[in-house]
C-alpha cells in the first residue's frame, strides 16, 4: 500500500528537473523537465522563478515504480495542472516530454482525480471532464457534467473547488477562500431522469419511454399519437 500513496513531486530551481520520490525507499524517477510543457509563463519573470508555483496538481493512476521487478511501471501516467493558464497534461516513466489535453473550448482547471481507471477534471465554472488519453488518439478532455447550481457565480474565482472520492462516489468540494464554510455536490449525476416517462391514468404509474441512461433533469420529447 505504502508504494502507491507516498510519493513526492520535486521541481529543481536549478535545472528545472521535475522528479518523483518516494521517500521510505528513497527511488527516484525522472519526469520530463519544466520547458517541455507547451504553455510557458507570459511574463517577464525567469522560468526558475516561477517553478515553485508552475505544478499546481500532480495526480498519478498507479505506483511508477514495481517493487516486484524493480523496474518502473510505464503503464502508470502522471496528470498534472499547469502553467499560468492552469492546463491539463500527462506524461508516462521513459516520456521525454508532457502532452497537453485538449478540449472542445479552453478551459482553467482547479483540480483533478484518478477514480474507477480514469481521469476526471475540474474547470473553475465547476464543470466535470473526462480525460481520454489513449496511445492510438488525440488525447481529449470530454465534457460529461455542466456546472452545477451555485457554483458559477460572478466570483467564482474566489471559490476552490475540489474533487475527492469518498464512499464509491465522486464528490465536488467547494470552499471560500478565507472561509470554513464548505458545501458537497454529488458528481456523479445518475439521478437525472429516473422518473421521466409515460403517466397512466388506468393505473397511475410512470412507465419509462427512454431506452438508454438519461442524465438531464428535463424530459426529452414525446410524440403521443
Amino acid at each position: 500500500m505504502l508504494w502507491n500513496i507516498f510519493w513526492m513531486v520535486a521541481h529543481y530551481r536549478t535545472d528545472l528537473q521535475i522528479n518523483l520520490l518516494h521517500p521510505i525507499s528513497k527511488h527516484l524517477l525522472c519526469l520530463p523537465p519544466q520547458p517541455t510543457f507547451s504553455w510557458q509563463y507570459d511574463s517577464d519573470l525567469e522560468p526558475k522563478d516561477i517553478c515553485e508555483m508552475f505544478l499546481q496538481r500532480v495526480v498519478l493512476s498507479k505506483s511508477p515504480w514495481n517493487p516486484a521487478t524493480q523496474e518502473c511501471d510505464c503503464d502508470c501516467v502522471i496528470m498534472v495542472i499547469y502553467g499560468e493558464y492552469q492546463q491539463l497534461a500527462f506524461t508516462r516513466p521513459g516520456y521525454k516530454s508532457w502532452t497537453d489535453i485538449k478540449s472542445s473550448r479552453r478551459r482553467r482547471y482547479a483540480d483533478i482525480a484518478f477514480y474507477k481507471g480514469k481521469f476526471y477534471a475540474l474547470d473553475y465554472d465547476g464543470a466535470l471532464v473526462v480525460c481520454r488519453i489513449d496511445d492510438n488518439k488525440m488525447p481529449r478532455a470530454k465534457a460529461i457534467a455542466p456546472p452545477l447550481e451555485g457554483i458559477t457565480m460572478s466570483f467564482k474565482w474566489n471559490v476552490q473547488k475540489y474533487i475527492v472520492e469518498s464512499s464509491g462516489g465522486l464528490l465536488l468540494v467547494t470552499r471560500y477562500r478565507g472561509d470554513d464554510d464548505l458545501r458537497v455536490f454529488n458528481c456523479t449525476r445518475n439521478d437525472g431522469g429516473s422518473d421521466m416517462g409515460v403517466f397512466s391514468m388506468e393505473d397511475a404509474e410512470i412507465k419509462s419511454h427512454y431506452s438508454g441512461q438519461s442524465l438531464s433533469f428535463f424530459c426529452a420529447p414525446l410524440w403521443y399519437i
